[in-house]
């Protein structure tokens, strides 16, 4: 028998184990399975790299990013999701703390409260709050990196989900914008 000796103690072997592990639950969450295991095993990575390195800003956005991820699931089978997405919003504050350059990380945190708005909508409650966080996140990541189109891309999409909730309010979703 052979094997790799590997440090505990070694954050980039906990960064990329919680890496490989996301990656494949968005394999088993594409084929149709539950990659809540997966993610929870993700999770205890991203922990265990906090916890030898507590001022490490990828763990805390790798953190923030599976707890969307659980947040997501759970918002997506109609389970009570916001303690999740106020948990992964924690770990996305503390991760811009350490690195607020960061565009990603920006981006990131405003899918998540787009997603954490969206959720809201779908249950009859105001996302204005979420909603208008996520703008910030965007605008922020923007800032970054001007050019990214996949923050375009999510700013767009917020965009739409913002006017569609003004619609039904009755509100000019134009105003926003004045």
């Amino acid at each position: 028998r052979r094997g790799i000796a590997v440090d505990a103690g070694f954050v980039p072997y906990w960064l990329g184990s919680a890496q490989a592990r996301m990656l494949a639950a968005a394999s088993r969450r594409d084929a149709g399975g539950d990659p809540g295991e997966i993610c929870a095993a993700a999770e205890a990575d991203c922990r265990r790299a906090i916890e030898l390195a507590p001022g490490h800003a990828e763990a805390w956005l790798l953190l923030g990013y599976v707890g969307l991820e659980r947040a997501n699931r759970a918002r997506d089978r109609g389970l009570e999701a916001d303690r999740a997405y106020q948990e992964a919003d924690e770990a996305y504050v503390e991760a811009l703390r350490l690195e607020p350059r960061d565009a990603e990380g920006w981006r990131t945190r405003g899918l998540l409260q787009r997603n954490w708005g969206s959720g809201k909508m779908a249950r009859g409650e105001d996302p204005e709050e979420n909603f208008r966080g996520a703008e910030e996140n965007f605008s922020r990541s923007l800032e970054r990196e001007p050019r990214d189109p996949e923050t375009w891309r999510v700013r767009g999409e917020l965009m739409a989900a913002w006017g569609t909730f003004r619609s039904l309010r009755r509100e000019d979703p134009a105003e926003r914008f004045l």
